[in-house]
């Protein structure tokens, strides 16, 4: 009888699966991975290829908790002021969790926020809105879903006779009921004088098709002791004094509209343009546009809050995540 020789294959379908997984989003807890080894091999006495299956073996996948939470924060306040501190939980395990909640003042620093307090951000616009629920320290939040995320703001007091440069550090933690895996952020508020702004955004629509408008609301508020006042700009090639709220445009979209103007001026960058050089006019093509601004001539007093509305058109060749 010849020399017999034979050619092995193995094809490992678990180990294919795992490789394909780790690319995206890991397997749900409870899933089942099957596994069968087949043997391929050519035998020189007979002349046939032959082939031949293994058993299958089932695996369950277990829970893995897993999160993040974002981020720490660095913000300046006058004596007296309200502080406003946004922070997102996001389930990144392949498991639905429930999560405790911990926020406090830490220790080591020069004072200590008064009223100290959480509320979950339904809307995820940045800050906490009348209506949405304070959430109690120590108290658990959830479930989420693999993948699914929440928004949280950290409500205080600054004290009222501080001299600046002081600071304060607050703590907040999640950490996962089931697991006990756990986040911390940790935020600094420093005392100073003069105008201080907050800077929100929303947009109408989270999930857009292509072809679609979406509108970008921007919310400033002077959370400082002083007035804001303009610095220089040039409109139409002149020296003039504005408070911007600007805007880029971002990848993948074009420039629609503004909303209501209301005390502002609409102000157009165009690609090229220097750095705080702007058109009081669309340009004939406004996909040239990659930036805008509305210019406030009026100072913006303490604790005074504006809000404006721009528009943009997603691509007829977007996909993926849309930043602004």
């Amino acid at each position: 009888m010849g020399q017999r020789f034979v050619v092995l294959t193995l094809r490992l379908l678990a180990l294919l699966f795992f490789a394909a997984s780790s690319a995206f989003a890991a397997p749900l807890a409870g899933s089942v991975v099957s596994n069968t080894a087949e043997v391929t091999f050519f035998d020189t006495d007979s002349g046939f290829n032959s082939k031949h299956t293994s058993n299958t073996v089932r695996v369950v996948v277990q829970a893995l908790e897993a999160l993040t939470l974002t981020a720490d924060n660095s913000v300046t306040r006058p004596a007296g002021g309200l502080v406003s501190l946004p922070h997102r939980l996001s389930n990144t395990g392949n498991s639905t969790s429930t999560y405790a909640l911990s926020y406090s003042n830490l220790s080591g620093d020069d004072f200590d926020l008064q009223n100290l307090n959480l509320v979950w951000d339904k809307n995820g616009n940045g800050i906490a809105d009348p209506g949405e629920p304070a959430i109690a320290n120590g108290a658990n939040f959830g479930p989420l879903a693999p993948g699914q995320v929440a928004d949280f703001v950290v409500l205080g007091n600054v004290p009222t006779t501080l001299a600046v440069n002081r600071t304060s550090r607050i703590g907040i933690s999640a950490k996962t009921v089931l697991q006990n895996v756990s986040a911390q952020n940790t935020d600094t508020v420093t005392i100073a004088n003069g105008a201080q702004f907050q800077v929100i955004k929303s947009a109408s629509n989270l999930s857009p098709n292509q072809g679609d408008t979406v509108s970008f609301t921007l919310t400033a508020s002077n959370d400082g002791n002083l007035p804001a006042t303009g610095f220089p700009v040039l409109v139409d090639g002149a020296p003039e004094s504005l408070i911007l709220l600007r805007d880029v445009i971002p990848a993948n979209t074009t420039f629609s509209s503004f909303g209501p103007l209301g005390s502002a001026r609409a102000l157009y960058h165009v690609q090229g343009q220097a750095n705080n050089t702007y058109s009081s006019a669309p340009p004939a093509d406004l996909s040239q546009v990659d930036a805008v601004a509305f210019g406030f001539a009026a100072s913006i007093v303490a604790s005074q809050s504006i809000s404006r509305r721009i528009d943009v058109k997603i691509s007829s060749r977007a996909s993926g995540t849309v930043l602004n």
